[in-house]
């Protein structure tokens, strides 16, 4: 099966950064918008910090409490006081405060966000519940090497049940082969990132229409990934037939974009670059126009980066269990399940139904 979806990522294909078990990393998603964890820190004049946070991760630094203090330095002290006991019981040896630690990295940029932006984003306090909710069997899962026992754990609590289907939680119980376990877990990572981006347009309400982000998978022929129907969508949207059409009008002049730029883009060779989605944002100025492309576009970075994995995933094992909910196609996959999250966030956030995190999870 070929993948027609593009590496979301510059550069060379890394291994994807996961949180804990079962969750994307929370870097994954600022670097997929363009908004990676080094940029950010250096806008907050904090690049040595984060240079120290990169040699931590990569084994090359022991963490202290001097450090975590001036990373967290602007946080109310009672979150601060709470990462250092964790982190002081961790250096004497307690595995459990350790996993604690590693398995907080939604809370904590729940918390960093709301300390920031002065409001706690649905998406965020929503993976930060998934976190604290995968935490006790996650503990036997590592520490106690009980993967049935840490199974039936994640089954019985109901935020995380939906996350599984019969075969994936048969393969977590019972198999002893490393690459099928591993093939399971990115599994169930893609199950649970499209969750994210469904909580993520439920958040944003930012198109006339839900689930605008379905109109990114492919449903016919020629348009072979996100990008393309992105392009597709665009032309519709500004009422235009042909790539000349779209290179010659109003919205596009600016960019000063040369054909075979246009030709890429429709293919579905090349992502747009933001800054140019943002050009083209302007034409609207402000209103459902502006609000409903950056919603498409964040919602093709999305879609293009559940159908690389998927096609990865897929391209190593030819069992249909270890597919995402059994589907034996990326579209069949989002086409039933984007739905039923839609619908599952919608409720929830009108209902209002997310806590403000503690920081850490008990």
């Amino acid at each position: 099966m070929i993948n027609n979806y593009l590496n979301p990522f510059e550069g060379a294909p890394k291994p994807l950064e996961i949180s804990g078990l079962f969750l994307l990393s929370p870097t994954v998603l600022m670097k997929l918008v363009g908004l990676p964890a080094s940029k950010m820190f250096a806008e907050m004049g904090m690049e040595s910090q984060f240079k120290a946070l990169e040699h931590i991760k990569a084994g090359r630094r022991k963490p202290s409490i001097n450090m975590l203090t001036s990373v967290l330095g602007n946080f109310p002290s009672a979150e601060v006081e709470e990462f250092k006991v964790c982190l002081t019981e961790a250096s004497l040896g307690d595995s459990g405060a350790l996993l604690k630690l590693i398995s907080s990295a939604w809370k904590m940029t729940a918390t960093g966000s709301k300390h920031h932006h002065g409001v706690l984003f649905y998406h965020l306090a929503y993976m930060a519940e998934v976190e604290a909710a995968f935490l006790c069997g996650t503990r036997l899962w590592w520490i106690g090497d009980s993967r049935k026992q840490a199974t039936n754990l994640f089954l019985e609590e109901p935020l995380l049940a939906p996350f599984f289907w019969p075969e994936i939680t048969q393969i977590f119980c019972l198999s002893e082969s490393k690459n099928e376990l591993d093939f399971a877990r990115l599994a169930l990572i893609l199950e649970i990132a499209l969750s994210l981006f469904a909580a993520i347009e439920v958040q944003s309400g930012k198109a006339k229409s839900n689930m605008i982000f379905l109109k990114l998978v492919p449903n016919n022929t020629e348009q072979k990934n996100p990008v393309g129907c992105f392009i597709f969508w665009l032309k519709e949207r500004l009422d235009v037939n042909t790539l000349s059409e779209l290179l010659n009008h109003k919205a596009l002049q600016a960019l000063e974009l040369d054909e075979s730029t246009v030709k890429r883009w429709n293919s579905g060779a090349v992502i747009p670059r933001q800054d140019a989605i943002w050009e083209i944002k302007k034409y609207w100025r402000s209103g459902t126009g502006a609000d409903e492309l950056e919603a498409m576009y964040v919602g093709m970075l999305y879609m293009n980066f559940l159908g690389y994995y998927w096609h990865k995933l897929r391209s190593c094992t030819e069992e249909q269990s270890l597919l995402p909910y059994g589907y034996s196609s990326f579209e069949s996959w989002v086409g039933q399940r984007y739905p039923f999250w839609y619908s599952f966030h919608k409720t929830r956030y009108d209902a209002g139904q997310v806590e403000s995190p503690s920081v850490l999870p008990s």
